[in-house]
């Protein structure tokens, strides 16, 4: 009902209607809770399609929610989008500093299409994205910059890139996350405060309860920072250090009582323990505890935990496909019996399904070899460069030989992002009615 009114309230200014900044803002607050726990990518694309005529009534809200749908999967028309329209947004960036806190967001989003969505930018747009996401940064200070420089350090972190102000990577981050805990300590500042109250139904004479959401979203910082260190510990084959700091966002989000970030972060610790394992008899033997991390997993989701939206499922499919894993290196009979009931799963996540059905041929189990269409649209998904896929297209019996030269011929005339605005605008619009069903504004 409230996420209706704010889809009438956006064609309203469609149609040519006008609204106040405060409209906009309540509308578009309205949908905040639709985008974080939308059941799927599409879905999340459609709520962003509908809501784009409020951009410049309130253009503040608007990036906060191009920031919490940043950090789903998505696909290539809505990452480029989102893209597209972050960049309109900069005509709003001294309207946006005044208020400090939408820079935040700013950030977030960059930082985000950087981690996420690598594959649908040129060298050119990843250079772009990177120069404008430390530039917005430097506008901030206090609180609200050590906030900031979190989120664009974790984009560093896990990607290899140089730091907005330069310095070694691993060793910013340990600064980071003790900056982290200084500001969780003192509690929010004014501008600070701001930002809280625009992410959260707090209001902002609620001294003590700012206080309280400010302490959560920056304790969660810690743990995800604590993520991104350690992945970057693991891309540079340190797997102890990784391991510890795996445990360390675990912990963190177990205070906070962020069950799946908790699951998924051991996950990943014991993934680290099973790489460094000396013979297989100690692989076998550390990857019991996937059967532990599976088993809360499944108890976590009965007693109503968290939400289905999409992260959780793709963090759920990821679980499963490690468990099977360790059931076959068992060689218990309960993989297909587990398929049939969980195999859902993998067909929203193929990267994930794909990965894992061969791997478990490959250990024995007795499972359907994926179709050469679920790896293709498998490598869509993990980054396939979009100028190899002719060629894999046909190597895999999926197109004809002229297929593939008529795509390179059209590859070479035009390089991503080189369609006019306009009509990026408008095919991401109807992709976003077709999916949801939903009529087209404008």
């Amino acid at each position: 009902m409230l996420y209706a009114l704010g889809l009438a309230v956006a064609e309203a200014v469609n149609r040519g209607g006008s609204i106040s900044v405060e409209e906009a803002e309540a509308a578009l607050s309205i949908a905040a809770p639709s985008v974080q726990r939308a059941l799927t990518a599409m879905n999340t694309v459609a709520i962003l399609g509908a809501l784009i005529p409020l951009a410049d009534s309130a253009p503040h809200y608007y990036i906060l929610l191009l920031s919490l749908a940043s950090g789903l999967m998505l696909p290539s028309e809505a990452a480029r989008m989102m893209h597209e329209v972050a960049g309109i947004l900069e005509k709003y960036w001294v309207e946006l500093g005044e208020r400090a806190w939408p820079l935040i967001e700013a950030v977030n989003v960059y930082a985000n299409l950087l981690r996420r969505h690598l594959m649908h930018f040129s060298d050119e747009e990843i250079e772009s994205m990177k120069e404008t996401m430390c530039s917005i940064l430097e506008k901030l200070g206090g609180q609200l910059r050590v906030v900031a420089e979190a989120y664009a350090l974790e984009a560093a972190l896990e990607k290899g890139f140089e730091p907005c102000g330069g310095g070694e990577p691993m060793g910013k981050a340990k600064e980071l996350l003790g900056e982290l805990e200084r500001i969780e300590r003192e509690g929010p500042d004014g501008q600070a405060r701001e930002w809280v109250v625009a992410r959260s139904p707090v209001k902002l004479e609620d001294v003590r309860r700012c206080r309280e959401k400010f302490e959560e979203v920056v304790r969660m910082l810690r743990g995800e920072l604590a993520f991104s260190l350690a992945r970057y510990a693991m891309n540079n084959d340190d797997l102890e250090a990784a391991k510890k700091f795996f445990e360390e966002a675990a912990e963190t989000f177990r205070e906070l009582e962020y069950w799946f970030n908790y699951l998924i972060d051991r996950s990943r610790a014991t993934r680290c323990s099973l790489l460094r394992a000396g013979s297989l008899e100690e692989f076998k033997n550390e990857s019991k505890m996937l059967e532990k991390i599976w088993m809360e997993a499944e108890e976590g989701e009965r007693e109503g935990y968290w939400v289905p939206a999409v992260p959780v499922l793709e963090g759920k499919a990821a679980i499963l496909a490690e468990y099977l894993v360790h059931l076959a290196l068992e060689g218990r009979g309960e993989v297909s019996r587990l398929l049939s009931e969980e195999g859902w799963l993998f067909a929203h996540f193929p990267e994930v399904g794909v990965a894992a059905m061969l791997l478990l041929r490959i250990l024995g189990a007795e499972v359907e070899e994926p179709e050469p269409r679920e790896i293709a649209k498998a490598l869509r998904g993990a980054g396939f460069e979009p100028a190899f896929r002719p060629v894999f297209n046909v190597l895999m019996g999926l197109q004809p030989i002229e297929y593939a030269e008529a795509s390179c011929k059209k590859t070479r005339r035009q390089r991503p992002g080189s369609m006019p605005s306009r009509a990026r605008s408008c095919a991401w619009r109807r992709s976003c009615c077709r999916s949801s069903e939903m009529r087209c504004f404008g």
